[in-house]
């Protein structure tokens, strides 16, 4: 059964689509909401100078943002280690933490693009 979204999640989802046109992709088919969005150091950027890249992958629980945190994990698109993607999903996860109760992921993901820069 696909997954529906609250209010505060919707809104979320409308923000996060208007700062991501390209980079935010979304999965209601499955039990939960899975957000995605692809994050470079530096969206400015040639495509040529990026180095390193990444998908921010979000699995949204039902109690989301008012009790719960998102479930996060990384996608190494271009130029990253085992090591440094743990290193991301911490900065991932202490960001969401300080952001537990309101919607965190474009929070979440500013503190991930920061990481790669």
């Amino acid at each position: 059964m696909p997954s529906a979204l609250t209010e505060e999640q919707s809104d979320e989802v409308e923000a996060l689509e208007s700062i991501y046109p390209d980079e935010f992709s979304m999965d209601l088919e499955g039990e939960k909401p899975v957000y995605t969005i692809r994050l470079v150091p530096d969206p400015s950027a040639e495509d040529s100078e990026i180095h390193v890249s990444v998908a921010l992958v979000c699995t949204i629980p039902s109690g989301y943002p008012e009790e719960t945190l998102p479930e996060f994990s990384i996608q190494v698109l271009k130029g990253l280690s085992k090591k440094q993607v743990d290193e991301v999903v911490d900065a991932a996860n202490t960001s969401a933490q300080e952001c537990l109760g309101m919607a965190s992921i474009f929070t979440v993901a500013e503190a991930v693009r920061e990481w790669l820069a």
